[in-house]
């Protein structure tokens, strides 16, 4: 857990296999999520991470928010639009 004025990072990726948006981070220990949609999975981390800094110990006064950065990982091809 970082300190409270830098960011805690989420990497969001969508799985291709699975069909499912999937949560990591290595500065929330135990984070793990899935959900259908981009936009369901950062509506659950706030509630998972509150869950989650419950049981390991809410950092500073135990009433200050805690900041997290998500950053969505899904890769695309482009293709060219004429051959020449």
């Amino acid at each position: 857990m970082r300190d409270l004025k830098s960011p805690n990072v989420i990497i969001v990726s969508w799985d291709d296999d699975s069909k499912v948006w999937m949560a990591t981070s290595e500065d929330i220990l135990g984070l793990f999520a899935q959900a259908d949609t981009f936009e369901e999975i950062v509506d659950l981390l706030p509630g998972l991470v509150a869950d989650l800094l419950s049981v390991e110990g809410w950092p500073g006064s135990g009433h200050d928010p805690v900041p997290l950065e998500i950053l969505a990982r899904h890769h695309i091809l482009a293709f060219p639009t004429n051959q020449r």
